[in-house]
């Protein structure tokens, strides 16, 4: 009888010391930055997936960067037109939805949206 009581509490000691390795689920969200505009150049500016600032000059009228990000990554998308006439119209989509938009028809204009992946 002793060894059964001695075998149990030994097997209990061992299966409640034992951790389970959980990790949380971390879903990621598409991201889409769109620029569309009438002016012939641009500026744009955009934070990466990886949260570095990008600057690149874009000739034509319509620019789309994809990637994914986890919840609470911040988002960033600014776009200046390079002509004296033009509008600029920029959207921070999240999973095909627009979280954050902004647009100006003013020359040399500039625009910028920003905010978190929910």
């Amino acid at each position: 009888m002793k060894k059964t009581i001695l075998l149990l509490t030994i097997g209990l000691v061992f299966f409640s010391s034992c951790k389970k390795n959980v990790a949380p689920i971390v879903i990621k969200k598409n991201i889409t930055y769109k620029v569309n505009s009438t002016a012939e150049r641009l500026s744009v500016n955009y934070y990466n997936e990886h949260g570095v600032m990008v600057a690149s000059e874009i000739v034509g009228k319509t620019w789309q960067y994809d990637f994914k990000a986890t919840p609470n990554t911040y988002l960033y998308l600014g776009a200046k037109n390079l002509t004296p006439t033009g509008s600029v119209n920029i959207e921070i989509l999240v999973n095909d939805k627009v979280k954050f938009k902004n647009s100006t028809v003013l020359p040399y204009g500039a625009v910028n949206c920003s905010g978190f992946v929910d």
